[in-house]
């Protein structure tokens, strides 16, 4: 009974999910794209932290992506948003200790920026084992003083399964931390406040996590070095703009610096300060320039007070092998199908933070049109004149905020177009072989009418059969027994859009279905009565009864008219629901009677 218990758990969770997707996809078809790479169904998972590694898209021309969430068991279990320079995040979940040695399901869901989003196919059957890994170093170490003789540490916690923290200190030295810890805490520690300084001696600290299984790496190391609580920067990055100039960016943490200096070491040259920047207060970044190619430099920043230096954390980068170039090889093209100026490139960097669009009429001057994303390669233009020829080029701004030199230029020609094509035709049914209704949705504002188009058997020829000025018409002068095709178009002028999707007069449902269980065996036979004439298939669904959704379980040819279902999904004990419906490439037919069959013990 547990084991039932158990797989009727695990159903209602698949079940849900699927619910999830179908509720995911957008009302349009600018549908994200989103796949799991790990972990994979059947592989084992740890308690606590765990990573998910991914591939992700928007469609081409798509807004861009703007977050993900996590779902374990079918249950949200974190968000994960894009960084404003379009960076994808680091995803992962989190495992309850609750549910060691048991499976569990895994998906992810992707939005973009205009809330259209997409879930990934489930990951299954990921079994809980113990984590036996060290816990992971702990981040973002900064200190600010309380007074001149006591200081507060602050990390970020990121371990799951961590035991204690130890805090490490050194006094007078840099680096002479000794053999064993300055102060030992208990798990989730995320500060510690030491006093008794001396205001003469120079401390210096580290943390690192522990568990039974090691010791994480160290963190970041922070000084007792000037300022008073809060002004030190924090969160020191850098960014190699190609071969001469590095980026730096902080936050300031102070309201009373009278300016900021900047400075930097070459590792392989010396191991001493030199600096390289003086700046005004409330700066946040700096542009280092003059340097030398494939070379690594470490820089910090102080914070200059009244009398003494608050200096932030270090970092380390390497510059790269040239600097930054614009964009090459741009094209620029007119795509009917889109209706769109479709505008390509290179991209020769990954240290843009975007990329300028830019078009010019033959006798006009240049004009910023767009802007897209780092690396985007890709601009849609919608907004032109038609018979019309533009000229195009880009250029990227890097994250230091200058631009590269433009692109190539290339021109487009704007054609006179015809009214965009209808879609989504639909035929309903009003009395069963004799009247239907035709709508369909109109994507023009300048179309003359529609022409709706019809043909009678499969082997026959389209005729035109009536022109309305609506999206929708009333069919009346069917004969019964006979197959009907349709299909619609705009025009205007002499000017005709392309056809819609056919529809044909629908298929007759499956009637009397049936079905039984062979004594002592897990399966259902199913037979019902073909009514249909064109079907090419009959689609088998079965779900759990008492839950809301169908699934598809299987596929049969036209003509048939039993199967058999012997999983998997079928267990002993529960009782199931059948439908079936007639379909071929255009249509389908209503459902059959739906039969519930229970399979013994």
């Amino acid at each position: 009974m547990k084991n039932i218990l158990l797989s009727i758990v695990f159903i209602i969770s698949l079940i849900t999910i699927y619910s999830c997707v179908d509720n995911v996809v957008g009302t349009n078809n600018s549908t994200p794209k989103i796949s799991i790479t790990s972990p994979k169904s059947g592989d084992s998972v740890r308690v606590g932290k765990n990573k998910i590694t991914y591939t992700a898209s928007d469609v081409s021309g798509g807004p861009g992506l703007q977050k993900f969430e996590v779902f374990v068991n079918g249950t949200s279990n974190g968000i994960f948003t894009i960084g404003d320079d379009g960076t994808f995040p680091e995803l992962y979940f989190m495992i309850d200790s609750v549910l060691l040695r048991t499976k569990v399901s895994l998906a992810v869901t992707v939005y973009n920026k205009n809330s259209v989003y997409k879930q990934s196919d489930l990951i299954s059957d990921l079994y809980v084992k113990e984590n036996t890994d060290p816990p992971d170093v702990p981040t973002n170490l900064t200190l600010s003083k309380i007074s001149e003789t006591a200081v507060v540490l602050l990390w970020e916690d990121n371990g799951t399964n961590e035991e204690a923290y130890e805090i490490w200190r050194s006094a007078g030295t840099e680096n002479a931390f000794g053999s064993q810890p300055y102060v030992t805490l208990p798990k989730n520690s995320t500060n510690y406040s030491d006093f008794g300084l001396l205001t003469y001696v120079t401390y210096f600290y580290k943390v690192r996590a522990k568990n039974q299984y090691g010791n994480s790496a160290f963190s970041n190391q922070v000084s007792t070095t000037g300022g008073t609580s809060g002004d030190s920067p924090s969160n020191l990055s850098a960014s190699a703009l190609g071969a001469t100039k590095v980026y730096l960016r902080w936050n300031d943490n102070s309201n009373n610096e009278n300016g900021f200096e900047i400075q930097r070491k070459n590792i392989s040259q010396s191991t001493s300060w030199v600096t390289v920047g003086l700046i005004s207060p409330n700066s946040t970044e700096f542009t280092d320039q003059g340097l030398s190619a494939r070379n690594t430099y470490t820089y910090r920043v102080a914070a200059l007070l009244t009398s003494t230096k608050a200096y932030s954390n270090e970092v380390t980068v390497t510059t790269a092998n040239s600097d930054i170039p614009g964009p090459s090889n741009l094209s620029a093209g007119f795509d009917y199908t889109s209706r769109k100026v479709v505008v390509r490139w290179n991209d020769n960097t990954v240290q843009e933070i975007g990329t300028k669009i830019e078009r010019k009429t033959a006798n006009g001057s240049y004009l910023e049109i767009g802007e897209v994303d780092a690396d985007v390669k890709v601009f849609y233009d919608s907004n032109y004149t038609a018979n019309t020829t533009y000229t195009y080029r880009a250029r990227h701004l890097t994250t230091e905020g200058f631009y590269t030199p433009y692109s190539n230029e290339d021109t487009a020609y704007i054609p006179l177009l015809p009214p965009k094509s209808p879609t989504n035709l639909k035929i309903s049914e009003i009395v069963s072989g004799v009247s239907y209704f035709l709508t369909w949705v109109d994507n023009s504002n300048d179309e003359t009418a529609f022409e709706v188009w019809r043909k009678a058997q499969v082997n026959g020829s389209y005729e035109l059969y009536q022109v309305v000025t609506k999206n929708s018409l009333t069919v009346t002068d069917l004969n019964p027994g006979i197959i009907y095709y349709f299909k619609v178009r705009a025009y205007k002028g002499s000017l005709y859009s392309d056809y819609t999707n056919e529809v044909i007069t629908p298929l007759q449902k499956p009637t009397n279905l049936a079905g039984t269980v062979p004594s002592g065996q897990i399966r259902v036979d199913l037979t019902w009565t073909d009514n249909s004439q064109n079907e090419t298939r009959f689609e088998i669904e079965r779900r759990m009864t008492g839950s809301i959704n169908f699934e598809r379980v299987a596929i049969v040819g036209n003509n048939i008219t039993t199967y058999s279902d012997n999983g998997p999904g079928l267990y002993r004990g529960n009782s199931y629901e059948y439908r079936i419906k007639a379909a071929n490439d255009i249509t389908a037919s209503e459902y059959s009677n739906i039969i519930q069959i229970t399979i013994p013990y």
